[in-house]
């Protein structure tokens, strides 16, 4: 039954831990393992099958998950070139992948940051950026720039394409990928969607408002790695 299916589960995943693992689509293969004189263990697998009547039976979840996910096609990037406005991490992040696929990339800041950007990027600070716009024919906002920014108006009343660094990551990645949000509590469910992806053998990297910028991963990981992002307001802002 199912109530003996999670019960089985509960054996081999840390109580505290314990989900509804089968709304949440992730498929355990449960051993039933009947006594010795009735055969080999037979594998409940979506299937009922019972052993002989009046038999004890014992449960064993096997720890090995079978993930089972479909991977939508990600929209293609704007053309280039490109305006990457404030270079703190998610800025830099962006400028540097934009680069690596051989884009024309600007960077802009109005303070001072001192990013370390590679040889080819052209980098202004102290600047709206708005003297570098007519240059541009798609803009990379970090997450720190309010979107009333002059800059940033001026792109959307032009039509220039106005990305997130959240977006442009997620449009290169073509892995699987779990973003969380909300007012409190974001950190903590991102990482433990990533320890409980772990402890089932999925691999995962944590990653976006915490850690790693999401740019950051793009060409550095197996395409089968889950992908679980922190995503603030302000990122979902231009997604």
């Amino acid at each position: 039954s199912e109530d003996a299916v999670r019960e089985a589960l509960k054996q081999v995943i840390d109580p505290e831990l314990f989900v509804n693992i089968i709304d949440l689509g992730l498929i355990y293969s449960v051993i039933v393992e009947p006594p010795p004189q009735y055969g080999n263990p037979s594998v409940v697998d979506g299937q009922r099958k019972t052993p002989a009547p009046d038999s004890p039976v014992t449960f064993r979840a096997q720890r090995t998950l079978r993930y089972r996910v479909t991977v939508a096609a990600r929209p293609g990037l704007p053309a280039g070139p490109w305006l990457v406005v404030g270079l703190a991490r998610s800025g830099v992040a962006a400028a540097r992948v934009l680069h690596a696929r051989g884009e024309t990339v600007v960077g802009v800041d109005a303070g001072h940051p001192g990013a370390a950007l590679p040889p080819g990027v052209e980098v202004h600070t102290g600047s709206d950026g708005l003297a570098l716009l007519p240059h541009a024919r798609a803009v990379v906002k970090s997450p720190g720039v309010p979107s009333q920014a002059p800059v940033i108006a001026a792109a959307r009343e032009r039509g220039i394409p106005v990305l997130g660094e959240l977006e442009l990551a997620w449009r290169l990645l073509p892995n699987p990928f779990v973003a969380v949000t909300g007012t409190n509590g974001k950190t903590t469910t991102v990482e433990l969607i990533g320890h409980i992806h772990r402890e089932a053998g999925v691999a995962a990297v944590v990653a976006g408002n915490v850690g790693t910028a999401l740019a950051g991963l793009v060409g550095e990981l197996p395409p089968d790695t889950v992908v679980v992002a922190e995503a603030s307001s302000f990122q979902l802002e231009d997604t």
